[in-house]
């Protein structure tokens, strides 16, 4: 029989599946492809998209996410870097794509957030392409981001950027925020960490004080993290590793926020983000925090 708490959040008609870490899988094949989106920075038109196949021929519909990678992990390298937080993510019905618009670490920096509402843009310019065209629309987008990515995702965030290129959602990962200025106005959700060195943990505290009164909201700072949670660096290089937790989260926030459901293929989504059992992200699902909270408004 199933603990009490996973049987909470996985239906006897789940497709999804729990991993002995408490991980959680979705239910779609992924596969991977390239488009080309004109005009972005440094002439990296090249854009990742990883999506859903449908299966079972009975889903939800797909929504659409793009990501914003950090300042090391664009060009060439973007789908090595982020390639399980990517398929994970995808893997739960989300078409999503990644512009590579930084050329080795070599980012512009004041023109960044635009290069993830370009593509923003383009895909829905494009909406009838595949694979994009299995995609609905009807509630926005959403958007998320890694270290500078998190920069571009927090002020893509502000009220007449998301109104102006329908963006619903948000997640941050570990952003790098020197100076915070932005008032976030959409829903959004803050990852960081204790031992993130490149982008301290008051970085994040300070953007997510600066959220719009109401705004649903949560800041997740894990003590083990570092900056490279979501990306897998850590296979390549000695860098602090890849948490294959945090992107169920992103997708509960999506789910929540995006799609506007609070459960889906079994999973109770609302469960996993403001409740209180040991698989939640604020009670144990996601490990010790030095500080962990969720608001719906």
């Amino acid at each position: 029989m199933l603990p009490r708490t996973l049987a909470l959040l996985l239906g006897l008609r789940g497709a999804a599946a729990w991993s002995q870490r408490g991980v959680l899988h979705g239910p779609h094949e992924v596969k991977e492809t390239l488009v080309t989106v004109p005009g972005m920075a440094l002439d990296e038109s090249r854009v990742d998209v990883w999506y859903p196949v449908a299966s079972g021929g009975n889903h939800a519909p797909f929504r659409f996410l793009c990501f914003a990678h950090g300042a090391g992990g664009g060009s060439v390298v973007q789908p090595f870097v982020y390639y399980e937080i990517m398929r994970a993510v995808a893997s739960w019905g989300y078409v999503v794509a990644a512009p590579r618009a930084c050329l080795d670490g070599v980012c512009p920096d004041d023109d960044y957030p635009a290069q993830q509402t370009r593509v923003v843009d383009w895909v829905l310019a494009h909406r009838e392409a595949a694979p994009f065209d299995g995609v609905d629309f009807s509630k926005g987008v959403g958007i998320f981001g890694h270290s500078i990515g998190g920069r571009a995702t927090y002020e893509n965030s502000a009220a007449a950027v998301a109104a102006a290129h329908n963006i619903s959602a948000a997640a941050l990962l570990h952003a790098f925020v020197p100076v915070a200025e932005a008032e976030p106005a959409i829903p959004f959700l803050a990852f960081t960490g204790m031992n993130d060195t490149t982008a301290d943990y008051r970085m994040t505290e300070r953007l997510y004080a600066r959220a719009k009164a109401g705004t649903p909201r949560g800041l997740v700072n894990r003590i083990d993290a570092g900056h490279q949670e979501p990306s897998n660096w850590e296979g390549w290089l000695e860098y602090d590793g890849y948490n294959p937790k945090m992107a169920q989260f992103v997708v509960g926030w999506m789910k929540l926020f995006l799609d506007g459901v609070s459960t889906d293929r079994g999973v109770d989504w609302d469960e996993l983000i403001f409740g209180d059992s040991d698989v939640a992200l604020c009670h144990g699902g996601d490990g010790a925090m030095a500080r962990c909270e969720t608001h719906r408004s």
